[in-house]
């Protein structure tokens, strides 16, 4: 299969800093960049240099069962690799700590941000000649840092502007929709048990947002809270409005993924679904370009190749930018001549502020444009309006 010329000469500068550093460490590559070729390639390399007069043995470990059944298997076999596979363990991180007592030429942590504590047990249970980690986003974590620093250090770094700057990933524009939450409609349900009463989004924003505020004064745990208050951010009625809206200017023979908040949003947002919930049926038939709408929750962060996507709107996302940088990796997979349209709804005066700074501050677009969605008062009705700031 032919490589874009850029994208392949980066996969092999990869693979010889690798092999340079003794067949140890971690690549950081932008989604796109072809990690998942490059430890096909690692595959072959040690089997063809190592076991010549031994049978290769290879680990390989994945977050997913999708990925370990579906994406990484499909990979040997578009590359011409099938007959590697037999010699190919695969294993999803919760298992990995339950091998022992093994010698393996050869292990590949895929997604290697999934790394904890007790995984990395995998190491000390187990003969591991050599190592290569790959991930688009290295952790912030300090303990999942430390543990790849000890196992597999970061060799070589290739992050999304220069993925963009070279060519290899398709450019994009970042189309931030912003809205305010609604101070007028008591539509959010509040109090206890014994006394309950409705109040509106703002109110609410607000009451939670002190809440957090005295926990930490108090110096109390904050996580729930805050977990709270994110959930409601990613569910308010506001947001499913604005959403709604925004999917109306989408073009119908254009191909997109929704990242909603919850399994009751993107349900209400797209016909077709994929969550912990579904089966992979809407997945299939998006997948084969049946479709061109597909609403999900956190099933496709990572990992996935899904072919001709144009753009995604992301409805809900957190306060770690590296998971925003996952969702774009989705959409912006090199084809000619193609730029990406990548959407994303953010409340105002909120939390959700801070957080899209810090997500585009990781990643550096040049192409922002802003938008303002309103409900206003038109014909005697309330009607959704979208404007470019």
């Amino acid at each position: 299969m032919e490589l874009h010329l850029k994208k392949q000469e980066v996969q092999e500068d990869m693979q010889r800093t690798w092999v340079s550093n003794e067949y140890k460490g971690l690549i950081s590559a932008a989604t796109g960049a072809g990690k998942t070729k490059l430890g096909v390639d690692a595959c072959e390399h040690v089997k063809n240099v190592f076991c010549k007069k031994k049978e290769f043995k290879a680990l390989i470990s994945i977050p997913t069962t999708k990925l370990r059944d579906k994406r990484w298997p499909e990979e040997f076999s578009k590359w011409g690799k099938e007959k590697l596979l037999p010699h190919v363990s695969m294993s999803c991180y919760k298992s990995i700590n339950k091998i022992e007592g093994e010698h393996f030429d050869l292990v590949i942590l895929d997604e290697a941000h999934h790394i904890t504590e007790l995984n990395a047990e995998f190491f000390n249970k187990n003969q591991v000649d050599r190592v290569m980690a790959l991930t688009a986003t290295e952790p912030r974590d300090l303990t999942k840092l430390q543990i790849l620093k000890q196992y597999c250090p970061t060799i070589y770094s290739y992050p999304l502007k220069k993925a963009l700057d070279d060519g290899v990933v398709s450019p994009f524009n970042l189309n931030i929709v912003y809205y305010e939450l609604d101070a007028h409609t008591k539509n959010i349900k509040a109090g206890n048990a014994q006394k309950r009463f409705f109040q509106t989004e703002i109110a609410q924003y607000s009451w939670q947002s002190r809440s957090i505020a005295r926990l930490l004064d108090n110096g109390q745990s904050t996580k729930m809270a805050s977990l709270s208050r994110m959930r409601f951010l990613h569910n308010a009625p506001t947001k499913l409005l604005a959403a709604k809206a925004v999917l109306k200017t989408f073009k119908k023979d254009k191909r997109y993924l929704i990242f909603s908040g919850s399994i009751k949003q993107a349900e209400s947002l797209c016909k077709h679904t994929y969550h912990s919930k579904t089966t992979d049926a809407d997945y299939k038939l998006f997948v084969d370009e049946k479709i061109n709408k597909l609403s999900c929750v956190q099933a496709l962060n990572e990992g996935e190749d899904i072919p001709n996507l144009d753009g995604c709107l992301i409805v809900a996302f957190n306060s770690n930018p590296l998971s925003m940088i996952q969702r774009i990796g989705r959409i912006i997979r090199f084809r000619i001549g193609h730029m990406s349209e990548v959407t994303i709804l953010c409340s105002k005066n909120t939390i959700e502020e801070e957080w899209l700074s810090k997500a585009l501050a990781e990643i550096d677009s040049n192409n922002v444009i802003l938008y303002e969605y309103k409900r206003v008062l038109k014909n005697s009705k309330m009607s959704n309006q979208i404007t470019k700031i």
